[in-house]
């Protein structure tokens, strides 16, 4: 058993586990952890739980109970699938190897409980003319990415071709036959990219039948990669390729390198394609060398540590294939680990890769007239589709419900800063929270931008963006493992200044016992109280309350409260009826950010969503202008005896700490003289007689102009020990053309209350502890 690491090598899993009996020398598997993603083999505690599930498994099998001996028996191919299934709902964690037929039977339960995210990818370069965050602008080109079958890790696995679309050109993503539809409709249509193998079956017929059309007719051009090879056998594939009119076979699957055809039409157009790259790939055989993009040379040796480097050349295969269709474009690209180099092929095979190429005119409907219109309508069957017209052009009365995403014109009107956005993590729950929380949704999207992370890569980037203004954590994605690496930099986000918001599918998604771990990465010690419905209060005296007016008084809401918590961070109280404290609604302060925690259970009710913008300071509170506050300090020079001066004087220090700010700290003479035109500083205190050193002549020029210019200076501490009866005099009379002298006695001093300094400044009995 093996994980795939970055590099496209299998990584041997009981390496993983400490548990390989080849060892790294003997191994057929890799033993470098280097370049491995993040996963369960970087947590001490889920390596623990693995090597207990290969223990399960041998206990099923009765094999013995040493590790090694375990690794043998599981070497057999499925041997002990069924027995890890098991083993996985015992101790919670991933199976390490579940056959494929196993993974179509969950995706299958998967797709049943929650369908894919239905949005329109924003673009990630945010100046590029081509991009916009809701809807379509005018007939600005566009590429569409169809992925019918859609699991969430696909995005992940695509990142960097996906990334560098949407950079290039503006990206419309769609996971159903509608939306696909309507895409493929729109002005503006520059390319089609199918990701998985959705599009072959049966019930999204009418998309096929509209994207050949597309292709064969208008002139468009259509790639199909990413997901689509692994999820096709050999005569699904053949009869599929049939049907565009082309004889292409299921061919080889190896890895291997590929060198760039010169003479295919593609390449003349597209100068940044790499002259070859090492992919492992599903090849498209009997096939003419003028429509590979990519193909084998004599050199070209299998790429493997299973198998000898054995030559592989073969001529009628190639795993990048390119060929006019009609009066357009098909393609297919074999890769199946997402390989950087074929981002480039298939931006070209888009025609986005060196320079974007006009989009085909969509034919546009005539407009019928009155006696047509009657016509049209009487021959209209009971479904709603025009008779010949096909699932295209017909509509049902029930028409399709535009993307999550997109927005009505009067709602893109926003009120904040232009590219400021906030971030709703639902990796997990996918289109299930876009479902139940569209009239929370279109309210935040009436005052912000909103983007939604569809996977890790996604909200990583997001969170990464100036931008962000704050995180919205709409289900439970952040307490699984695999993405603590997001938990971490949310954290160091609210930390930082930002606000986070734990609500939406949170509270009923995420199991009561591990909703404190949450909690628990941004230092609180907040634990679960009740599940229940009452009226909770408004606390007016939380900044939130003083802020936004128009939250309700009352809140009657069923809702998991949170308790263990300081009064001072509930912004609703319980009722006096309650013996405990607990709260549904609270926010604290973290670092410089806040956290804040909205526990309702339906997210039908409008209370609850004027909550979620009052936490986002989006419902009354709009803040002004910052305004400087000024704070009075005294700088203290004592040079390189600060930390000898801070011990002797602690207390004279220490005193003035508690009237004034203190500025007592290793500066620069240059940052000393900037901040002696500061209006704020009250005066200057020189403890050391370094200031008399020829090095500092400048800086004491620049604090006897400060004197002169109405500033106080006081010289003490080690200044008056160090100074040498011979240095006094001059140095002050030079200066200041003062007549000081130095003299030493032992006397009893007393206040002369004659001094106009303290006439200037004291209060009746101010100084009276100065008597003598």
């Amino acid at each position: 058993m093996s994980v795939r690491d970055e590099l496209g090598r299998n990584v041997c899993v009981y390496s993983l586990i400490s548990s390989c009996m080849y060892g790294p020398d003997k191994c057929v598997y890799s033993h470098s952890r280097e370049f491995l993603p993040h996963g369960w083999w970087n947590h001490d505690d889920d390596v623990e739980k693995s090597q207990q599930l290969v223990l399960s498994c041998a206990q099923c099998l009765n094999a013995p109970h040493s590790l090694k001996e375990i690794a043998q028996q599981l070497r057999v191919p499925r041997l002990a699938a069924g027995f890890q299934r098991r083993a996985y709902n015992d101790l919670g964690i991933r199976s390490l190897d579940i056959d494929r037929e196993a993974r179509a039977k969950i995706r299958a339960k998967v797709r049943a409980k929650a369908k894919p995210m239905e949005y329109e990818a924003a673009a990630t370069n945010t100046t590029s003319p081509s991009t916009t965050r809701f809807g379509t602008t005018g007939n600005s080109p566009f590429i569409v990415v169809v992925s019918l079958e859609h699991e969430d890790y696909y995005n992940d696995i695509l990142f960097h071709l996906l990334s560098s679309l949407r950079a290039k050109i503006q990206v419309k993503q769609s996971f159903k036959k509608e939306t696909a539809l309507t895409y493929l409709s729109q002005p503006g249509l520059a390319g089609v990219y199918v990701m998985d193998a959705g599009i072959i079956r049966k019930s999204n017929s009418a998309v096929l039948k509209r994207l050949m059309e597309y292709v064969k007719d208008e002139g468009g051009q259509v790639c199909f990669g990413g997901m689509f090879p692994g999820c096709i056998n050999r005569d699904e594939f053949a009869e599929f390729f049939k049907g565009w009119g082309v004889q292409w076979n299921y061919g080889s699957y190896h890895r291997t390198t590929f060198a760039l055809n010169a003479s295919h039409p593609l390449v003349s157009s597209n100068s940044l394609l790499l002259k070859s790259y090492s992919m492992k790939a599903l090849h498209v055989s009997n096939i003419s060398p003028d429509v590979m993009l990519y193909r084998t040379t004599e050199e070209s040796r299998l790429e493997s540590f299973v198998f000898a480097p054995m030559k592989i050349n073969k001529p009628g295969e190639s795993p990048a294939v390119a060929a006019r269709v009609g009066k357009g474009w098909l393609s297919f690209l074999g890769d199946v680990n997402g390989e950087k180099g074929s981002t480039g092929a298939v931006m070209a095979m888009l025609g986005v890769l060196d320079e974007i190429k006009a989009p085909v005119a969509v034919p546009q409907e005539k407009k019928p007239t009155a006696v047509e219109r009657k016509d049209k309508k009487e021959e209209t069957p009971p479904d709603g589709k025009t008779k010949g017209s096909g699932a295209v052009m017909g509509k049902s009365k029930n028409t399709e419900k535009p993307p999550v995403r997109q927005l009505k014109e009067d709602l893109v009107k926003q009120d904040t800063a232009p590219g400021h956005f906030i971030l709703i993590i639902a990796i997990s729950a996918g289109n299930s929270f876009q479902d139940t929380h569209k009239a929370q949704l279109d309210a935040l999207q009436n005052k912000v931008r909103v983007e939604v992370a569809v996977g890790r890569h996604y909200a990583l980037q997001y969170l990464s963006d100036p931008n962000l203004r704050g995180v919205y954590v709409a289900d439970n994605s952040l307490i699984n493992f695999t993405n603590s690496d997001i938990l971490e930099k949310v954290v160091s986000f609210a930390k930082a200044g930002g606000t986070v918001v734990a609500s939406g599918l949170f509270p009923t998604m995420t199991p009561v016992e591990r909703i404190p771990e949450f909690f628990g990465a941004f230092d609180l010690k907040w634990t679960v109280g009740k599940r229940r419905k009452a009226e909770w209060y408004l606390d007016g005296r939380v900044p939130l309350g003083k802020w936004n007016p128009s939250l309700p008084e009352t809140y009657p809401v069923k809702a998991l409260a949170i308790t263990n918590l300081n009064p001072k961070f509930a912004v609703y109280f319980p009722p006096p009826e309650y013996s405990d404290f607990e709260s549904p609604v609270v926010r604290a302060k973290v670092g410089k950010g806040y956290l804040g925690y909205v526990g309702y259970e339906s997210p039908a009710e409008p209370m609850g969503t004027a909550i979620i913008l009052a936490m986002f300071n989006k419902l009354d509170y709009t803040p002004g202008p910052p305004q400087r506050i000024r704070k009075k300090f005294v700088l203290v020079l004592s040079f390189d005896r600060i930390e000898h001066t801070r011990e002797a004087y602690s207390g004279l220090l220490s005193a003035l700490a508690n009237k004034v700010e203190v500025v007592h700290c290793e500066l620069s003479n240059e940052r000393i003289i900037d901040l002696l035109g500061s209006e704020d500083l009250l005066g200057v205190i020189v403890m050391t007689t370094d200031i008399t050193d020829p090095p500092q002549a400048y800086l004491l020029q620049k604090l006897v102009e400060f004197t002169k210019g109405g500033g106080t200076i006081i010289f003490a501490g080690f200044f008056a020990c160090d100074i040498s009866t011979l240095e006094f005099m001059p140095f002050f009379e030079d200066n200041w053309e003062l007549p000081w002298d130095m003299c030493s006695y032992t006397i009893e001093a007393k206040l002369n209350k004659n001094s106009d300094f303290v006439k200037s400044r004291s209060r009746p009995g101010e100084y009276d502890c100065l008597q003598r």
